[in-house]
């Protein structure tokens, strides 16, 4: 049996380490949570034809899943949102042009890291523990495991509190995956092989402490603009009236420098290609560029 996780190494334990982790995580993804509401709530009252799509049936819950999986791609201004948005993205198996796009810009998101092979997602979670494949043998993590490598709960409601509360035990998974791989290590493992796994967790991408705090209003305003546009691809979900219109230009004018929509004969024909565009223009400017950075 390995030596206990006691910080006699000099160094903090494990599970104060995590405990500091989780807490501020949790509070930044609560700032998330509450820019998505925001930025959901101005999204809704101005978009009627979301009217079929608010109830409680299969093409609900599709698109408002749809709506995540775009919203943590796009906008993912940290890397543990990145995370829970690999978990998410087939949602958008039905919107190939929409998912593309996502996939680039979490592509640009993981660059801040080294390349890795494999499940990204663990690799954020374990850093190189990752690559042993003992991590898998962990008691504790075989009840955990099929929820997280099937879709990542069910990240779908505009209910601010079901959405902090998903946002949060999406998090709390990671954490608790961590947790259940250094367990194992330390019951399981001679102190030659625990001590590198435990330092692998230590330096994982889960294990950094935020650089900054984020901007709740800003990150809402990034968050509406990538609502609007994504409707208007594969294949556009509803028409834009006069009143949306105006938005989407006034935001489009504040975040990325010029209005959206354009008039002429073509306007409606390039819409889908210029929303695409744009919509990488957001991920760009949202992504982090560093691993421990909240963007936004």
């Amino acid at each position: 049996m390995a030596a206990a996780d006691n910080g006699s190494d000099g160094g903090e334990t494990f599970s104060a380490r995590m405990k500091a982790v989780e807490a501020a995580w949790q509070s930044h993804l609560l700032q998330y949570a509450l820019s998505y509401c925001l930025a959901y709530r101005n999204f809704a009252r101005l978009a009627p034809g979301l009217a079929v799509l608010t109830g409680d049936d299969a093409a609900s819950r599709l698109f408002h899943g749809q709506l995540n999986a775009a919203c943590f791609a796009l906008v993912s201004d940290s890397l543990v949102v990145a995370a829970l948005a690999e978990t998410i993205q087939p949602l958008l198996d039905t919107r190939p042009a929409l998912r593309q796009v996502c996939a680039g810009a979490l592509d640009r998101v993981w660059a801040v890291l080294p390349p890795v092979t494999g499940n990204r997602y663990f690799h954020f979670v374990l850093g190189t523990a990752a690559e042993d494949p003992r991590w898998r043998q962990a008691p504790d993590l075989v009840a955990l495991l099929p929820d997280i490598l099937a879709l990542n709960g069910q990240i779908f409601s505009p209910s601010p509190f079901i959405m902090q509360t998903q946002l949060l035990n999406g998090h709390a998974r990671m954490v608790l995956t961590s947790r259940a791989v250094h367990d194992h290590a330390e019951d399981s493992f001679p102190p030659a092989d625990y001590a590198p796994l435990r330092q692998a967790l230590l330096q994982a991408p889960l294990a950094a402490l935020p650089a900054n705090a984020g901007d709740v209003w800003r990150a809402a305003g990034w968050m509406e603009l990538c609502f609007h546009l994504s409707t208007l691809v594969d294949p556009p979900i509803h028409h834009h009236g006069r009143e949306i219109r105006a938005r989407v230009d006034a935001l489009h004018q504040d975040l990325l420098g010029r209005p959206f929509f354009t008039g002429g004969p073509d306007g409606e024909r390039l819409e889908a290609p210029r929303a695409l565009q744009s919509l990488l223009w957001i991920a760009e400017r949202s992504r982090p560029l560093t691993p421990d950075q909240v963007r936004l």
